[in-house]
């Protein structure tokens, strides 16, 4: 269950991150073995139903999560390309300059 969590937290994260900085999340990623291997270690054992229960409705949280974060970029996404596109007619307008 908690791969499923990370994993749900991970692709919420990558929404919004600058593609610049997805190396970084993949970096922290490559190191998860490692931690997880030390609190193995610590012969932790959590067998819980009730803490079962709830990452599992967290992972539902942060799957929906993922989706309206990844609907809300794509409009505004869009709504920012409309906008630059009517700038560049405006300026074309009043200059009578088209981009060659």
């Amino acid at each position: 269950m908690y791969e499923q969590l990370l994993a749900a937290h991970v692709a919420s994260l990558r929404i919004a991150t600058p593609v610049d900085q997805l190396p970084k999340i993949d970096s922290q990623l490559s190191q998860l073995h490692t931690v997880a291997a030390k609190y193995s270690t610590l012969g932790v054992v959590v067998d819980n139903k009730e803490l079962d229960y709830f990452r599992s409705h967290y992972v539902v949280l942060l799957c929906s999560f993922k989706e309206q974060l990844q609907h809300h970029v794509c409009v505004h996404t869009m709504e920012a390309i409309t906008a630059c596109w009517e700038i560049e007619q405006s300026l074309q307008s009043i200059t009578g300059v088209f981009p060659s």
